[in-house]
């Protein structure tokens, strides 16, 4: 009778040694101000953007398990529980719990509405420059002589800095836009010196764009590099 008991024993405490308690990860994560439609199982619905540095861009969450009093035009910065962590064989889908909101940041509404954008001007026209964000401190105003034209026929992009001509190719898919191989010529003008700089320094860097009116308003990301007028 003991020996049986005894194998039992030592049956359970072998399977206890394997037994380790599951971990909690808890993650601070970034949620965007606007939520974007998405395809999950061969459903349509509304998808959290979020990422978990605010220098990364922000990518589609596909979950209907995060829950917590959102608000669109606010980006929140939450507190979350790990419930699956991102694989790559399970093509980056994680999944969380919400735990607490640490910030809530109410965001300028940069997208159009449904009606802004059936009277919205085409792409393919003459932009001036406008202006750059707040934070770029040029010290003189800008001068509207920074232009350019985006051609729709063969998808190049010419214009002026407001000192040098400037070309080169773009491409375009839905909001997405990058300039590719831009040229300019090589004066040197110094009244305009530091605008030129910073107008082709944007150019470059854009991935983005939204058209608001006779706005157009170019991006890295989410990150609003310059504004744009419509010239007609």
């Amino acid at each position: 009778m003991k020996r049986p008991l005894l194998i039992l024993t030592l049956i359970s405490i072998v399977i206890l040694s394997f037994m380790k308690p599951q971990k909690i990860t808890y993650r601070t994560i970034y949620i965007d101000s606007q939520k974007m439609n998405c395809q999950c199982h061969d459903t349509l619905q509304t998808c959290f953007r979020y990422t978990f540095n605010k220098k990364t861009p922000y990518r589609t969450l596909f979950t209907k398990s995060l829950k917590f009093d959102y608000k669109e035009g606010y980006e929140y910065k939450i507190k979350v529980k790990v419930l699956k962590e991102a694989t790559e064989a399970t093509q980056y889908q994680e999944d969380y719990q919400f735990v607490q909101i640490i910030s809530k940041i109410k965001k300028r509404n940069l997208m159009p509405s449904n009606e802004e954008q059936a009277h919205s001007i085409s792409i393919f026209n003459q932009w001036i420059l406008e202006s750059f964000p707040k934070e770029n401190h040029l010290e003189k105003p800008i001068e509207k002589s920074s232009y350019f034209t985006i051609n729709k026929e063969n998808n190049e992009i010419n214009g002026n800095t407001g000192c040098n001509s400037f070309g080169g190719g773009v491409n375009i898919q839905g909001n997405k836009i990058t300039f590719i191989n831009l040229f300019q010529t090589e004066r040197y003008c110094e009244e305009v010196a530091a605008q030129e700089q910073l107008f082709m320094e944007q150019l470059m860097k854009t991935n983005r764009f939204i058209i608001k009116g006779a706005e157009l308003m170019l991006f890295e990301n989410d990150t609003l590099l310059m504004t744009m007028e419509s010239y007609r």
